[in-house]
This record gives structure tokens, C-alpha cells and sequence, in this order.
């Protein structure tokens, strides 16, 4: 077998392993997420698991952990429209409203507020 392919089955491995554990345990939910917390299931050095983000989702660690968390905003926004924007930011793991809000815009075009009104159409 050639290196690449290694290497490649070796991601394809990793990916599964740490998608399973994020299905499972939602570490993103917690606003302190590091990269270096994905050691608790590959034990890989920081720089790896960089390349590793990188290479199998096509963006960084930040923006990866982001989309996973804007996913669980707009499950909330959804699921539980007595929620204010605040609680949907918080539990969705975000530190502070005004970078969810801004995160939120970037990857749907819209707020919070406009998705959940329009009814989650985007």
C-alpha cells in the first residue's frame, strides 16, 4: 500500500472516530472547545489535528466547531422557539451574543431572529 493511501485511510479513521465522539458528547457546546480537547479521542499532536480539520472538512478548527454550533442554533431556533436569542447563543456554545449573531449572519445571510421568522428556510 502507498503512503497516501495510509494516509488516507488513516483520516478516513480519525474522522470517524472524532465524528462519532462529537455526535456523542457535543464537547462544542462548551464555549472554552480547543483544539487540543480533540485529543481526548485521537491522540495526535495540535498541529495534526490541525492538518487533519483541514484536510477532511476543508476549513479550520474555529470555523469547523462554528458550523457544528450553528447547527445545534438553528436545531434550538427550531425546536424551541420560546427561547430568546440569548439562551439559543449560550447553549449553543457561543461565549457572547454579538459573535453568534455575526457567525449566525455569515452562514445563513440572515439573524437569528429572520431565520426563526422565516422558519428556518435557509
Amino acid at each position: 500500500m502507498e503512503e497516501q493511501e495510509e494516509s488516507d485511510l488513516a483520516n478516513a479513521a480519525y474522522r470517524a472516530a472524532l465524528e462519532a465522539w462529537m455526535e456523542k458528547e457535543k464537547p462544542y457546546l462548551n464555549p472554552d472547545f480547543q483544539l487540543t480537547d480533540l485529543r481526548q479521542v485521537l491522540p495526535l499532536n495540535r498541529t495534526y489535528l490541525s492538518q487533519l480539520i483541514n484536510t477532511e472538512y476543508g476549513c479550520t478548527f474555529f470555523q469547523w466547531a462554528n458550523g457544528l454550533r450553528i447547527k445545534e442554533a438553528k436545531r434550538l431556533l427550531t425546536e424551541q422557539p420560546e427561547m430568546t436569542i440569548e439562551e439559543v447563543s449560550k447553549q449553543s456554545g457561543f461565549s457572547y451574543r454579538r459573535n453568534f449573531s455575526r457567525i449566525f449572519a455569515q452562514e445563513t445571510g440572515m439573524s437569528p431572529s429572520e431565520w426563526r421568522n422565516r422558519g428556518g428556510n435557509s
